[in-house]
């Protein structure tokens, strides 16, 4: 049985950076990012379904964690946020129209 939280979101890829970033999108609305934690990608949770209500939630696998591989020039959180910046810029999203969560250090691990 699929539950309702499934329907509510797809499973994309995404070419940045020399790799593809796997990512979850739900809702309709302005963008926002979802960062997860050190703890990993949990995939599609009930913040992100809140979140879906009122805005396009695009939910990524932060690179070198299970489901999208890790350039090897990402070594640092401003590699990262560059990174982040790549993807809105592939979807067109104008810089300070987006909304951003992070957990934790939006998931950075040394």
């Amino acid at each position: 049985m699929v539950s309702e939280l499934t329907q509510r979101y797809t499973t994309e890829e995404a070419p940045v950076g020399g790799t593809q970033l796997w990512l979850l999108k739900g809702g309709t609305g302005p963008p926002l990012l979802v960062l997860h934690g050190i703890e990993g990608h949990e995939g599609w949770l009930a913040l992100h379904d809140a979140l879906a209500s009122s805005a396009t939630v695009y939910a990524p696998s932060h690179p070198g964690y299970g489901h999208t591989e890790c350039p090897e020039w990402i070594s640092s959180i401003q590699h990262q946020a560059v990174f982040y910046h790549w993807f809105l810029d592939s979807l067109g999203v104008a810089p300070g129209s987006v909304d951003l969560v992070g957990v934790g250090i939006g998931g950075w691990r040394p």
